[in-house]
């Protein structure tokens, strides 16, 4: 979930542990809460990283994909 201050766009990152990019992504969000599905069943089994960032918003994730 992305908790925007503005109406913005976010630039959406898929990494590898690598630093291989493999999926990147621009989304509108609005003020308030916004909740953005990621379709990653493309990607191969290991640990990744998200990284959502826009004018007011900037988050890093890890995830482990099985």
């Amino acid at each position: 979930n992305i908790d925007s201050k503005l109406n913005d766009r976010a630039i959406i990152k898929i990494v590898t542990v690598e630093g291989q990019v493999v999926y990147e992504n621009e989304e509108y969000i609005n003020i308030g809460n916004n909740e953005i599905e990621i379709k990653c069943n493309n990607l191969s089994s290991g640990l990744y990283f998200i990284n959502i960032e826009s004018e007011s918003y900037v988050k890093d994730f890890k995830f482990l994909k099985l």
